[in-house]
């Protein structure tokens, strides 16, 4: 397909024009590298100063308070309800179904149990 372009040129012409071929693109790919790294480098240093000053403002609120508003924060949230008694009646639930069905095979345990964020009405 190219052996047109190179039918004038001897051997070593040709090998010549190869290489040079060949280190052009390598030099070509070391730049983009090179030039990646940098860019990835930046980037991150971006990032880290942007995160400072965010937590800088943020220190800042913070001795901005009045003694009242600091106490307000201390206070304790509310402990929420003891649920192991739920939990257990929905395991034996299951299990009364299962056995109803007539699958008695133990394979049935409960992991964990997760609370759901979303509100249900």
């Amino acid at each position: 397909m190219y052996t047109e372009i190179f039918n004038g040129f001897t051997y070593g012409e040709r090998l010549l024009n190869g290489v040079l071929v060949f280190l052009s693109g390598m030099i070509m790919v070391f730049f983009v590298l090179t030039l990646l790294m940098f860019l990835i480098k930046f980037m991150g240093w971006a990032i880290t100063k942007s995160a400072e000053k965010k937590k800088n403002k943020l220190q800042q609120k913070d001795t901005d308070h009045t003694p009242a508003e600091t106490v307000v924060e201390a206070a304790q949230p509310e402990e929420a309800p003891d649920e192991t008694p739920v939990i257990a009646a929905i395991i034996a639930a299951i299990t009364a179904f299962r056995k109803q069905n007539g699958n008695t095979d133990s394979s049935f345990r409960v992991v964990s149990f997760k609370k759901s964020e979303k509100i249900r009405k």
